[in-house]
């Protein structure tokens, strides 16, 4: 990312980053008022006529003033022999320079002047004693690279981030509002283990980022697609601004060509549908209240948020358990922050009446209370009465159109009397038809709380 060779300014250190800063503005400050700084150095950088080399690097045979640079035998073989790295341009130097007498020792010792012995044997004093220090230099310095690299981020900006891979493309400028610096993370830093997910938009991996375990969602997307960069750019906007011990933990965001992914906190457990299943036999009352206290006061966060931040897609699948118990919000619909925005279905058997008949437009607060009712009948169902992982609504059929009819006439699943008496009154306060009659989220954690009692 940044790497500008041969330009036609003349040609420049291949191992040097150049960043195009944002002509709109012409600062070097980035959108979360940080100072632009060098991906490797952290050093702070100066504009130079729009490509901004580190500031920190001296290199013998530019002409600062003129632009040019000098090419040498030693930068030629640097050039075609380790282009990413300056720690090498040492050794590779020293060993051209040595070439010059060794090459006339040898043209004396054929001419038959003693003085080339003597400058052959200097020659080969001076190579054998400094080698070894230059070498030990060298992979100093490589050993730091790598130890930066896993250790501690590469400090990538979001503008140059966005503003290369603008320049590459030729296309409109993406901005970044409220993104970080440190959430932009550089490809070089992550690695993927094994996929732990699949689905329509693309796959879920287990990796790591800097030695830390964490799940990388990546999306089938090209780079090129504005659309799709500005949204994901967006989300990761959001999400970064999310702290909350109920809400998935963000972790970065990376653009590559082909794919965008999303770094988030990793939940051994997975699903908590498929968590209910596989402890079905260890659950019991207080776990089940506990886990259902634990989604509304995330949901209250999110709802808390200016403007409030709506899920619109609340179903067990969208529920991440991790490690300790402790259930996660994830997916929650970005489009939907207090206003109508562009419709989005969620789950049919999740979907509150006035949802459905609107096709997704008429979205709320009680919307969300609604589909948080399912999520606490499935669970309760699951556990104490039907002892099986269950579908809501399986009673009506499995046909989304048949579900959907019933939902609208204001049918519901019958509540099982092995389900505790205050749990039932919650899920039939969660479920109403008319949206204003739901309680709030508060008022929903109030009621949990006196069940613990």
């Amino acid at each position: 990312r940044g790497v500008k060779m041969g330009s036609k300014k003349g040609r420049r250190r291949p191992d040097e980053i150049h960043i195009h800063l944002n002509e709109a503005d012409g600062d070097d400050t980035l959108d979360d008022g940080s100072e632009l700084r060098s991906p490797i150095t952290s050093s702070p950088v100066s504009d130079t006529d729009g490509l901004t080399p580190r500031s920190n690097v001296t290199t013998p045979g530019y002409n600062r003033r003129g632009g040019r640079w000098k090419m040498g035998c030693a930068e030629w073989i640097f050039r075609h022999t380790h282009p990413r790295r300056r720690s090498i341009y040492y050794l590779t130097s020293f060993l051209a320079v040595m070439q010059v007498p060794f090459l006339a020792g040898a043209i004396l010792l054929h001419l038959r002047i003693d003085a080339g012995s003597c400058i052959w044997q200097t020659t080969m004093s001076i190579l054998e004693m400094a080698f070894a220090p230059i070498t030990y230099s060298v992979l100093h310095g490589e050993a730091r690279f790598l130890r930066n690299v896993v250790l501690g981020p590469l400090k990538v900006s979001t503008r140059k981030s966005i503003d290369f891979r603008n320049k590459q493309r030729g296309s409109r400028r993406v901005s970044a509002p409220g993104l970080a610096s440190s959430s932009v993370v550089d490809p070089i830093e992550i690695y993927k283990e094994k996929v732990i997910g699949k689905g329509a938009a693309g796959e879920v991996y287990k990796g790591l980022l800097r030695g830390k375990v964490v799940a990388i969602k990546s999306y089938y997307c090209e780079v090129n697609d504005d659309e799709n960069v500005t949204a994901s750019v967006l989300e990761a906007s959001l999400l970064s601004s999310l702290h909350h011990e109920n809400i998935l933990k963000f972790e970065g965001v990376c653009f590559q060509s082909t794919h965008i992914y999303m770094l988030t906190e990793l939940c051994e457990n997975g699903n908590l549908a498929d968590y209910i299943e596989r402890m079905m036999a260890r659950l019991t009352t207080s776990d089940l209240i506990r886990m259902i206290e634990e989604i509304a006061e995330g949901m209250l966060y999110l709802h808390s948020q200016l403007p409030p931040i709506l899920h619109n897609d609340l179903k067990t699948q969208n529920l991440l358990v991790d490690n300790d118990g402790t259930v996660k919000i994830c997916d929650f619909d970005i489009s939907k922050k207090g206003n109508k925005g562009e419709a989005r279905l969620g789950t049919i058997r999740y979907s509150a009446p006035e949802v459905l008949s609107t096709n997704g437009r008429d979205v709320s607060k009680r919307s969300d209370v609604y589909s948080f009712g399912v999520v606490v009948y499935e669970m309760f169902t699951s556990v104490l009465v039907k002892k099986r992982k269950i579908q809501p609504f399986e009673e009506y059929g499995a046909f989304d159109s048949i579900i959907e009819k019933a939902i609208a006439n204001g049918d519901r699943p019958p509540l099982d009397e092995r389900i505790p008496g205050g749990v039932r009154s919650l899920i039939s306060a969660c479920w109403l038809h008319t949206p204003s009659e739901r309680p709030p989220f508060d008022d929903i954690i109030a009621k949990i709380r006196e069940m613990e009692r």
